[in-house]
């Protein structure tokens, strides 16, 4: 069961790894910070989605591994994900760390501004309410057309497999 936990750490830890840094401009990230704010995606609101999409990774692979895993190891590993999450990207603010460099990589400020502007006109408010709504449905949409193209991708991957030689 360490093994596991252990397992389960590490690879907590490889998957949360920083990008590289770079010096960050002081109006470009304030900017950024608002555009967050707007979009709700505030570290504090981020890092609660990462602790339990972890935790909901983590406890699936553990329940496969170990079907009669106690729940209180669960419920442990929970606590410990929510508690590190939260020290790491509220309190430390590792998740902006890691994130600026991406946004400020491709957009300029004046691009910022630009999208901060709009969202805050009634057409952008309502593009941040919908869109999180819009990308819920698209989900299972999307799932059942990838369940219908399943027969022809497997049909079209045996042709090739026989075409190639392949068995």
């Amino acid at each position: 069961m360490r093994k596991i936990l252990i397992f389960f750490a590490l690879t907590f830890l490889f998957l949360s790894q920083t990008v590289t840094a770079f010096p960050l401009n002081r109006e470009k990230t304030a900017l950024l910070d608002k555009l967050f704010e707007q979009t709700g995606q505030t570290a504090a609101a981020v890092g609660m989605q990462m602790a339990r999409l972890s935790i909901q990774q983590m406890t699936t692979s553990m329940k496969i591994m170990n079907p009669d895993i106690d729940q209180k190891i669960i419920d442990m590993m929970e606590e410990i994900v929510e508690d590190v999450v939260y020290e790491e990207i509220i309190v430390k603010n590792e998740y902006l760390k890691m994130i600026y460099p991406i946004y400020l990589k491709y957009l300029t400020q004046d691009d910022l501004k630009q999208m901060i502007e709009f969202n805050s006109t009634p057409l952008g408010k309502k593009i941040i309410k919908v869109l999180p709504v819009i990308m819920q449905e698209m989900i299972p949409v999307a799932q059942a057309y990838s369940q219908t193209l399943e027969p022809k991708l497997l049909q079209s991957l045996t042709e090739r497999l026989e075409k190639e030689g392949i068995k």
